[in-house]
Parts: C-alpha cells; sequence; structure tokens
C-alpha cells in the first residue's frame, strides 16, 4: 500500500493495538491508517447531504445521522467522525485536468449563481 506517500516524508510509522500503522499530518491534525488491510466486496458511495439553516444546525443533523449508522453492523463512515465536511462531484465543468471539483449545485453560497442548485431556500449549510 502506497498511501503513505501522501505524507510527502513527513510521514511516520507507529504501532497502534499491536497493529503496524503509518501516521500522515494532515492539516487538521494527523491521519493514521494501518500499513496493510484487506478489502471485501460492497457498495461504495452512499453518501448524503444534510442540509441546515445554519452551519451548528447542519452539524448536530450530521453528527446524529453518523452516530446511528456506527450501530449497524457492515456499514463504515470513512471519514474522521463519519463526517465530511465538504463534498465533491467528480470531474470538473472547467478543469479537464481535475479528478473532482466542489460540488456547486449543492453550495449554499452559489445558490443565486448557478441555474440547476439543489439548495433549497433558507438553506445556509450543506
Amino acid at each position: 500500500v502506497k498511501l503513505h506517500f501522501f505524507g510527502d516524508g513527513h510521514e511516520y510509522q507507529k504501532e497502534v493495538g499491536g497493529r503496524k500503522c503509518w501516521v500522515i499530518p494532515i492539516m487538521n491534525g494527523e491521519y493514521v491508517g494501518e500499513e496493510e488491510f484487506g478489502i471485501v466486496k460492497g457498495v461504495a458511495g452512499g453518501n448524503f447531504f444534510v442540509m441546515g439553516e445554519n452551519q451548528m444546525a447542519a452539524l448536530v443533523g450530521a453528527e446524529a445521522a453518523s452516530e446511528a449508522i456506527a450501530q449497524m453492523k457492515g456499514v463504515i463512515t470513512s471519514f474522521p467522525g463519519g463526517i465530511v465536511g465538504s463534498g465533491s462531484k467528480v470531474g470538473s465543468l472547467k478543469y479537464k485536468f481535475m479528478v473532482a471539483s466542489t460540488n456547486e449545485k449543492y453550495c449554499p453560497t452559489l445558490r443565486e449563481k448557478v441555474p440547476d442548485t439543489k439548495v433549497p431556500a433558507g438553506i445556509k449549510a450543506v
């Protein structure tokens, strides 16, 4: 597995719970991942959006959803705390070299600029 190379030379190995792990510095702390891991057949990309009248309302809703998902057998939430703060879309409308970019249809700050917005009136956080 070459994930640790994302650390660009700043990564280091650490044992966690008897398992070999890599620690990769990221902007909001450190990402810790096992050196080796397996895979199973499954479904990926089951993301959904939590909308709120403000950031705190959306966060409280997302935390409740993450806690409920954590109780389900065979289901994971792959982001820290089960929540990702910025949804993206595959590809880019403007830059062909980008494999992912901001999902403008769900950006409250772009509601008035994007004709096919998916953000309802009154929603200020997704």
